[in-house]
């Protein structure tokens, strides 16, 4: 399946697993324009920073990037931890067919920890 911002103008997503992240990028280029962070806790991917750059904003690329990232972890069959609040709106407007669990302070104390 293609994707496509608002503009339609093709996008691709990605896994970066070195850096732990998803990132989306123009089709024509290979520059990152924005990036969902996460790190995994057992069985838990938790989502806790997304952020698209300033210069591409209302193109809707924050939501095709979460929704191929959960599209992605579907299968892994990890918990979703919407720690992150772009991730936990977008669960809870969309929906998503996997676990999912909104974060908790136990996981704000953990990704604190990893992030040392």
């Amino acid at each position: 399946m293609t994707l496509v911002d608002k503009k339609d103008n093709e996008v691709r997503v990605s896994r970066n697993e070195a850096d732990s992240r998803y990132e989306i990028t123009y089709a024509d280029n290979d520059k990152v324009v924005g990036f969902a962070d996460y790190l995994i806790n057992d069985n838990d991917r938790i989502f806790f920073h997304t952020k698209v750059d300033d210069n591409y904003g209302g193109r809707g690329l924050a939501s095709i990037l979460i929704a191929e990232a959960l599209e992605d972890t579907f299968p892994s069959g990890q918990v979703v931890v919407g720690l992150c609040p772009f991730v936990h709106s977008h669960v809870e407007k969309k929906g998503y067919d996997g676990a999912y669990r909104a974060g908790t302070e136990d996981d704000k104390a953990f990704v604190k920890e990893m992030q040392r």
